[in-house]
């Protein structure tokens, strides 16, 4: 497991880790493990199959960062309710700029992303990542390579993958 824990510690030098392997494999309980080592703050959210839908998505992720923008899930719930705001990403750009204001690291852990069917989902998702400061980390954790775009990220070395092999 160290070799995992050292590949997890370069997570915090890149926006996004994507760690992918069949169930069993013990990919939650080694994220488990290191965010318990390291000291950094983090907000952990576990995707069911009824966060399928971009408002439910959403809303879930604001609520989670509650943890480090307290209040910002009341900040977020406005555009909810507004087809408008929603569409024009109002809500994600609440949360960076409330994540622009957090000036120490910070790793957000996705649990069981391979829930999310939904392209739209994983488009916002991937709009995020494109503008999320880059003191904030982002793990995701799938049994299957999630739909996110990662061209851009590959290119500015933005990336760790971690699979079954690992």
């Amino acid at each position: 497991r160290q070799r995992l824990a050292d590949r997890l510690n370069q997570s915090l030098c890149s926006k996004l880790t994507v760690i992918a392997a069949p169930a069993g494999y013990g990919k939650t309980s080694t994220v488990l493990e290191w965010i318990e080592l390291i000291n950094v703050p983090h907000a952990w959210i576990t995707i069911g199959k009824g966060d399928n839908d971009n408002i439910s998505f959403w809303r879930y992720i604001s609520a989670g960062l509650d943890i480090v923008l307290p209040g910002i899930s009341m900040e977020t719930e406005s555009v909810f309710a507004s087809d408008e705001s929603f569409r024009s990403n109002t809500h994600i750009n609440i949360l960076l700029d409330g994540l622009f204001d957090i000036s120490t690291d910070f790793v957000l852990v996705l649990d069981d992303l391979h829930f999310i069917e939904n392209p739209s989902v994983y488009d916002s998702l991937s709009c995020f990542i494109d503008y999320m400061p880059s003191n904030i980390h982002l793990i995701v954790i799938s049994r299957t390579e999630p739909h996110i775009k990662l061209a851009k990220l590959r290119l500015k070395d933005e990336l760790i993958r971690i699979h079954a092999k690992h």
